[in-house]
């Protein structure tokens, strides 16, 4: 009778071992899992943040660009636009862009600046040139040129 008691005492002290580890790597399995897939969506949501965040700076820089090509009245928001980009842009764009802006003797053209700002968003993988970025003539502004450019 103890050998029949030994028996059961141990055969359930085992199945319940068995049962317990199976238990925690049951969990450990499900929360890894639950993690990982956490982990890929964090980082899809920060992809998808930062995209819109590039998009909206790209609407300030093009905002800006529109402002300046086209007579106005006030320069307000041209220079809440300038003021808005020169917040959060190298200091490189920042100066290149005033000096296009302020049409200062040997500044870059328009179009090599947004480039160099484009590829800034894009972290240096784009293959749109200066040339590649077009715009239409205005006739009521004899600065601007239909080719990509305007006149200094």
């Amino acid at each position: 009778m103890d050998t029949f008691f030994i028996s059961v005492v141990s055969a359930v002290t085992t199945t319940g071992l068995i049962s317990f580890i199976v238990f925690l790597c049951r969990n450990w399995l499900i929360e890894r899992l639950k993690a990982s897939i956490k982990h890929e969506y964090d980082l899809r949501l920060e992809n998808h943040k930062s995209d819109i965040s590039r998009r909206e700076k790209a609407a300030l820089i093009a905002e800006l660009v529109a402002e300046w090509t086209h007579p106005r009245e006030s320069t307000k928001r041209l220079n809440q636009l300038l003021w808005e980009l020169s917040l959060y842009l190298p200091s490189e764009f920042v100066k290149d862009l005033n000096a296009t802006i302020s049409k200062e003797q040997g500044c870059k053209p328009i179009n090599d600046v947004l480039v160099n700002i484009r590829s800034y968003l894009l972290n240096g993988q784009d293959p749109i040139g200066p040339s590649d970025i077009r715009h239409f003539k205005d006739p009521n502004n004899p600065n601007m040129i239909s080719n990509g450019g305007v006149r200094t």
